[in-house]
C-alpha cells in the first residue's frame, strides 16, 4: 500500500505522529537505503514509558508493517494483480521480457492511490496536515535512539514530501503517469517514457473504471485480515 491508502484505511489515527509513523517506512528509502526500523525488534518491543509523541510514532511504524502484510496476503490484492495484468500485457506491447510479477504489484498500488483520492477530492490536503503538526527532528530522534543508527537525513527528506506535496498530483493524468514512471525507473527495470501518454491512459482506462467500482471491497477485507492475524489495530 502507498501513502493514501493507508491514509484512507487509518485516517482515524489517534495522533499526527501516528500517521506519520504510518508513513515513514515508505520515505525511509528516499533518504538512504541504510535507513531501515528494525521491524522484529518492533514487535516485540515494551511502548510503555514512552513519551506520548514517541509512543504513536513508533506504533503508526509498527502499524505500516502490519497493515502491508495483511494487504499483501490480502485477495483483493491478488485478485487485482490478476486484473491489470492484461492490460500491462497490451500497454508493453506482449514483451515477455518485461516483470510483470513487479510491475503488477506497482501499478495496482499506484491506481489506489489514484482512485481513493479522485473518489475524496480532499483526503491528500488533510493527509499532509499531518505533517504540519509533528516535529521532524524529533521523530528522526526517536528513530534513531530506536533504531540506533542516526536518522538526521530523513529530516529534509520529510520537509520536502510535506511542502511539495506531489501526491495531489496522481489526480491528474500527468502527474500520475510522472510519479508512476519515476518509481519504476528508480529500480532501473523499465521507463514508461517510450510509451505516449493518452496511449497509456486508453489501455489503462477499463482498469481504473473497475477498480474504483471494486473499491468497497477492499477495508473489509482488510478488517478481516487483522481479526485473523490476532492484530488489535492501535487505536
Amino acid at each position: 500500500m502507498n501513502f493514501i491508502t493507508h491514509y484512507a484505511f487509518d485516517r482515524k489515527g489517534p495522533s499526527s505522529y501516528f500517521t506519520l509513523g504510518v508513513a515513514i517506512p515508505d520515505l525511509l528509502p528516499l533518504a538512504g537505503r541504510h535507513l531501515r526500523v528494525p521491524y522484529r525488534q518492533l514487535m516485540n518491543h515494551a511502548f510503555e514509558g514512552h513519551e506520548a509523541e514517541e509512543y504513536w510514532l513508533l506504533k503508526g511504524v509498527l502499524h505500516h508493517f502490519y497493515t502491508d502484510r495483511v494487504f499483501h496476503d490480502s485477495v483483493f490484492f491478488q485478485r487485482e494483480r490478476e486484473f491489470i495484468l492484461p492490460f500491462l500485457h497490451t500497454l508493453f506491447d506482449q514483451n515477455p521480457n518485461q516483470r510483470y510479477f513487479f510491475l503488477t504489484h506497482v501499478f495496482v498500488e499506484f491506481y489506489l492511490d489514484r482512485v481513493i483520492q479522485m473518489s475524496e477530492v480532499n483526503l491528500a490536503e488533510e493527509f499532509y496536515k499531518h505533517f504540519h503538526e509533528t516535529d521532524f527532528k524529533q521523530s528522526a530522534q526517536y528513530l534513531g535512539q530506536f533504531s540506533g543508527k542516526p536518522f538526521d537525513a530523513l529530516v529534509n527528506h520529510l520537509e520536502v514530501f510535506r511542502d511539495r506535496q506531489y501526491l495531489h498530483a496522481y489526480r491528474e493524468e500527468e502527474g500520475f503517469l510522472y510519479a508512476l514512471n519515476r518509481t519504476i525507473k528508480r529500480t532501473g527495470i523499465i521507463s514508461l517514457e517510450t510509451i505516449h501518454p493518452e496511449r497509456f491512459h486508453e489501455v489503462m482506462m477499463p482498469y481504473e473504471v473497475g477498480l474504483h467500482k471494486r473499491l468497497d471491497q477492499l477495508f473489509p477485507e482488510m478488517q478481516a485480515g487483522f481479526k485473523a492475524l490476532g492484530y488489535s489495530v492501535a487505536y
